[in-house]
């Protein structure tokens, strides 16, 4: 008998050879502690970004982290030990559970944990994670960071600055301002006695958009 092209009697092999590669796949789900492993993981990030894009700088970067929304069926409240039901619909409205996932250069999976019901917010999953005490102790390289998105911003400060976040539009809006003004000031200075040496400020709007830009190039490095 044929089903959808295969061999009835084929299903149950090929359903097995799934399990075994899904179940393969979840064993090899680990990120090195040892330095040499760490810097072999870093340095993928240097070759993958000079492939994608003309460049080869070495930033440390070993992951890059996001969290992941495995959609579900609203759950029976009698199945939730108390817990409220809306706790598991996220802001999109969406039913879910919440994983916080990381991943090198090659997008592999190198960390996954699903703790979370879906309206829970990134900050409470990811400072929950083995991962974050891992960004936390001493048992990693100075050099070595993690990329992520501003909803992590706020951590980084908490394991050692190991997680790069882009400045926000609200930092980048006031970066500009206060360009703005210091430059009018350094007019002003000079228009009142041009014999004055007095050096142009430094536009820190474009030093922190440039730093957005080399961050954005890690990320998508692997989309």
């Amino acid at each position: 008998m044929i089903w959808y092209g295969v061999e009835i009697r084929s299903v149950p092999g090929l359903f097995w050879r799934t399990v075994c590669d899904m179940d393969a796949a979840l064993d090899n789900i680990n990120f090195p502690t040892d330095e040499p492993g760490i810097r072999q993981v870093v340095e993928n990030w240097a070759i993958k970004r000079k492939d994608r894009h003309g460049f080869a700088t070495n930033m440390g970067t070993a992951l890059a982290v996001d969290e992941f929304v495995i959609e579900t069926v609203k759950p029976d409240p009698k199945d939730l030990n108390g817990q409220e039901v809306s706790c598991y619909r996220n802001r999109k409205g969406v039913w879910g559970l919440i994983s916080q996932v990381a991943c090198d250069a090659n997008a592999k999976i190198r960390f996954v944990q699903t703790d979370w019901p879906g309206a829970t917010n990134d900050l409470t999953c990811f400072r929950e994670t083995a991962l974050f005490m891992l960004l936390k102790s001493d048992n990693l390289p100075e050099w070595m960071h993690i990329v992520a998105d501003e909803a992590y911003s706020p951590l980084s400060a908490e394991c050692g600055w190991r997680i790069l976040t882009p400045y926000s539009q609200h930092q980048l809006n006031s970066a500009k301002q206060k360009d703005w003004q210091n430059l009018q000031d350094w007019k002003d200075r000079m228009a009142i006695d041009a014999n004055v040496t007095l050096a142009k400020p430094v536009d820190e709007y474009w030093k922190m958009r440039a730093f957005n830009h080399e961050l954005s190039s890690e990320r998508i490095t692997i989309e």
